[in-house]
C-alpha cells in the first residue's frame, strides 16, 4: 500500500534507501493536514512572496501555478519552491479560515460551507456589544458581533470581554436562549472597560448584597449558574457598593 487510507500520507516502502527523503514526503503531509488553519480561501493566484509551509484554500477559478486546484489546499514548500496540493473532500475536510476567523467544512454539493453552531456561523456565534471571544469547550472564535443566538447549546462557556470602553454581559431570558438549569458562564474582563453583568426581561440575578454587578477592573471574573428557568446566582470579582 503506497499511501495512508483517510490522508493519503505517502508509507515508507520496505529496503528503500533513501529513509530520509521518503520520511520527510511524509511528514510534509502531515504538517500541511495535522492543524489545517489556512491564511485564505478566496486567491485565484500563489500570492507573490510566500514563506515555507503556507496554507491557501484555492479560490474558484484559479490560474498560474494554482491552475485546476479550484477548492484545494495548496501548500508551499521553499526547498524546491513549489505548491504542494491535498484534495478537499478527500484528503482534508475541515479547515480553520485566519483570514475570517471562520470554520469551514467540506459539503460535497456545496463546496466549503461554514459551520454554525445554533444556526449561527461559527465566526458569529452569540453575543454582546464590544470585541469578545467566545470558548465552546475546545472552540475559539474572535468575533466583533455578540448577539443571543445559542439556542439548544449545553457545554458552558466562557466570555472575555477585551475591550477599552465599559462594556455589558447581558445574561439572557429563557425565551430567548434556553440554557439548561445547571449552566454557567464565566465572564472576564481583560480589557480596560469595565464590563457590567446585565439581567435581561425577567431574569433574576442573585448576588451579595454588598457588592454591584459590576467587575472590580482588568482581569477580573465572575461565574454566573442558571438555578431556574430565569434565575441566576453570580459570584465573583464584583465592585463593592
Amino acid at each position: 500500500m503506497a499511501d495512508s487510507p483517510n490522508c493519503g500520507i505517502p508509507y515508507v516502502p520496505p529496503g528503500i534507501i533513501d529513509v530520509p527523503t521518503a520520511v520527510n514526503d511524509s511528514i510534509n503531509v502531515i504538517d500541511a493536514l495535522m492543524q489545517c488553519a489556512v491564511l485564505d480561501m478566496d486567491l485565484t493566484s500563489p500570492p507573490g512572496s510566500p514563506v515555507d509551509g503556507e496554507l491557501h484554500i484555492v479560490g474558484a477559478g484559479a490560474t498560474g501555478a494554482w491552475a485546476s486546484q479550484d477548492d484545494n489546499l495548496a501548500r508551499y514548500v521553499t526547498e524546491g519552491a513549489f505548491w504542494q496540493f491535498f484534495e478537499s473532500g478527500t484528503r482534508v475536510r475541515l479547515v480553520l479560515n485566519l483570514d475570517d476567523g471562520g470554520m469551514y467544512f467540506w459539503d460535497g454539493s456545496s463546496g466549503w460551507t461554514a459551520v454554525t453552531i445554533g444556526g449561527a456561523a461559527v465566526s458569529s456565534v452569540n453575543g454582546q456589544t464590544g470585541a469578545v471571544v467566545i470558548k465552546e469547550d475546545n472552540l475559539v472564535a474572535s468575533i466583533a458581533t455578540y448577539t443571543a443566538s445559542q439556542a439548544g447549546l449545553i457545554t458552558d462557556k466562557v466570555v472575555q470581554m477585551d475591550v477599552a470602553s465599559a462594556n455589558d454581559y447581558t445574561v439572557p431570558a429563557n425565551a430567548s436562549v434556553a440554557y439548561p438549569v445547571g449552566y454557567s458562564i464565566e465572564v472576564w474582563q481583560l480589557g480596560a472597560g469595565q464590563t457590567t453583568i446585565v439581567a435581561d426581561s425577567g431574569v433574576t440575578i442573585l448576588y451579595h448584597a454588598s457588592n454591584t454587578l459590576k467587575l472590580k477592573g482588568q482581569n477580573s471574573g465572575c461565574s454566573l449558574r442558571k438555578v431556574a428557568t430565569n434565575t441566576w446566582r453570580l459570584i465573583g470579582d464584583m465592585e463593592p457598593v
